[in-house]
């Protein structure tokens, strides 16, 4: 029997929590998380991208690890991107990297999505 179009949205939010990747900061002495986006999410920040149209996208990664950290209950630990945009280069680095790989998206597309 096929299941149904609450059912797989239940089991997709339920998989999202579970696959949340746990990274420690030791930089703050504690641990984040970097969900793995929705598809609705990843459009969200691809057409804000896309209607930059070759500007450049302010607050680009600011805004993409806004959307990636979370605790551990998926709630977003930044929901003010600027706030993203006080944390140290290098932990910002390691965490942008992070969530870059978790969620399969590889460097080249990224930064070809932040010049578009």
């Amino acid at each position: 029997m096929p299941l149904t179009a609450e059912q797989i949205l239940a089991a997709s939010k339920k998989c999202q929590l579970a696959r949340a990747l746990k990274v420690h900061v030791p930089e703050w002495q504690c641990d984040v998380y970097v969900k793995m986006l929705t598809i609705g999410e990843l459009q969200e920040w691809e057409l804000e991208c896309l209607r930059a149209k070759g500007e450049g996208v302010e607050d680009f990664r600011s805004k993409y690890l806004a959307m990636c950290l979370v605790d551990e209950n998926g709630a977003r630990v930044f929901p003010n991107h600027a706030q993203v945009k006080e944390i140290d280069s290098v932990v910002g680095t390691r965490l942008w990297k992070a969530a870059r790989d978790h969620n399969s998206l590889d460097e080249q597309s990224l930064e070809e999505t932040g010049k578009n």
